[in-house]
């Protein structure tokens, strides 16, 4: 088991297991940065349902089905720690804070500006 002061034990590590960790290490600013590149893509994708569903496909850790709709603008930390059931809809202007594992079931429908 990894602590707080072994070396081998990335600062995205200690991050998933809700230890205290470095957000200013250069491997988690240039995870936020990407994460920002795929939400900037989801806008110019809804014109194309499969390139759209793929492009959120790579925004989150998982998506149960090719529904799941998420509108712009908004806001993901790393995305890929969080994780949506069948049928979600994000509204605009949604914020989801996802330093640590987050799971959203199904049938869930998040209103403009809902914080998580």
């Amino acid at each position: 088991m990894t602590t707080d002061t072994d070396p081998l034990c990335s600062e995205e590590e200690k991050m998933l297991a809700g230890k205290e960790y470095d957000g200013f290490d250069p491997h988690l600013a240039s995870l936020r940065t990407q994460t920002r590149q795929r939400v900037a893509r989801l806008s110019h994708m809804r014109s194309s349902p499969s390139q759209y569903a793929a492009a959120v496909r790579d925004l989150l850790g998982s998506v149960s089905d090719d529904n799941a709709v998420i509108e712009t603008p908004v806001y993901f930390d790393y995305g890929r720690n969080t994780h949506v059931g069948k049928r979600f809809y994000m509204h605009a202007m949604c914020v989801i804070l996802d330093s640590g594992r987050v799971d959203i079931g199904h049938d869930v429908v998040l209103g403009p500006g809902v914080q998580v």
